[in-house]
């Protein structure tokens, strides 16, 4: 914090009245003392209808001190939001609904009302503490699951075998989230590996009741079971490997350890011998 209230002392020297020397000042003691609020309030009285720094002050300051100012300015809404430890994503014995860096955030929610319930959040502390959220650059991400077999027969028919097999792989490889699969009916992961075989059987003009097998290894392709477990070799090891805190926690937690998805992991790439 002395850093940067001396950074802030050498950038407001173009204030040439005593006055404004005065007020800047003020500012730096605020800045100093931790009140976030009052130093912003302060930079707008000196910039009317601004909710940035002065220009001067901007280009001399530099974006690592903007920053390091935003950040003390947001912990109040980083607190508030976590406050709220009933709403987000759960793992182990903690609540995670938010994340920052310097001025953005993000909000983590299951579901749309909980979603809704932390720009809530968000919202009476914004107008309780005169903060103005930038909607423009605001955005709701989701995932969506394509399935893209009838799209590559539609418009890459006339290609050539090794295109059509590059295609394969680029399209039909990743599978999305394949690795967190659990809760499912043997019955419907063989429906989509006949789905799977069928695509490929598809592309190569070959009929229906022709060996999956054979295709698969004339052509060097891997099928459903090789893509999973290389899915799930690459995230486990991850996993394993990885030193963030959040990741430790869920590797660390019971759910992780004696869970289905576990469970599942350990069953595609290990065979155990009977006998």
């Amino acid at each position: 914090m002395r850093s940067t209230r001396a950074r802030l002392k050498l950038c407001l020297r173009w204030c040439k009245s005593h006055e404004h020397q005065l007020r800047a000042q003020s500012l730096a003691d605020k800045l100093a003392a931790g009140d976030s609020f009052d130093f912003w309030s302060g930079v707008r009285s000196i910039n009317p209808g601004s909710h940035t720094l002065p220009l001067r002050v901007d280009h001399a300051v530099g974006d690592e001190g903007i920053a390091s100012m935003w950040g003390d300015h947001f912990k109040g809404i980083l607190n508030c939001v976590r406050d709220e430890e009933s709403i987000g994503c759960h793992i182990h014995d903690g609540c995670i609904n938010s994340l920052s860096y310097a001025d953005d955030m993000v909000l983590l929610a299951p579901t749309a009302d909980a979603l809704q319930d932390l720009i809530n959040v968000c919202q009476v502390y914004a107008a309780k503490h005169d903060i103005v959220y930038n909607t423009t650059k605001t955005e709701c991400m989701t995932t969506k699951l394509l399935v893209v077999g009838n799209t590559l027969q539609r418009k890459f028919s006339y290609c050539s075998r090794e295109v059509k097999m590059e295609l394969f792989r680029r399209h039909c490889y990743s599978i999305y989230c394949n690795t967190l699969w659990s809760r499912f009916k043997v019955a419907t992961l063989n429906r989509l590996k006949v789905c799977h075989n069928d695509i490929l059987k598809r592309r190569l003009g070959l009929l229906r009741w022709c060996s999956s097998s054979l295709a698969f290894a004339r052509n060097g392709v891997n099928n459903l079971d090789v893509i999973r477990r290389h899915s799930v070799f690459s995230l486990r090891s991850r996993v394993e490997l990885s030193a963030n805190s959040i990741i430790t926690s869920v590797r660390q937690s019971s759910a992780y350890v004696c869970g289905p998805i576990q469970q599942r992991w350990l069953g595609l790439l290990f065979v155990q011998n009977v006998g």
